[in-house]
């Protein structure tokens, strides 16, 4: 008998960020959120940190193997 995955329930702790000018923000901007069902693969979930300036940053990248 052969098992094969063809998805899997992901939960993952939302990635956080600092700056030194209040009222930076962090979101999820892409992807499916924590706790969805997920194929097997490579998905691409999104976070976007903002600082009061509108300056951002936008990272991440979530194997599912």
């Amino acid at each position: 008998m052969t098992l094969e995955f063809v998805e899997q329930h992901v939960t993952w702790v939302a990635p956080t960020t600092a700056d030194n000018c209040a009222g930076s923000t962090n979101a999820q901007t892409a992807g499916d959120a924590s706790g969805s069902t997920f194929p097997v693969g490579t998905t691409t979930i999104t976070y976007t940190a903002t600082d009061a300036s509108w300056k951002y940053c936008t990272s991440a990248s979530l194997p599912l193997l």
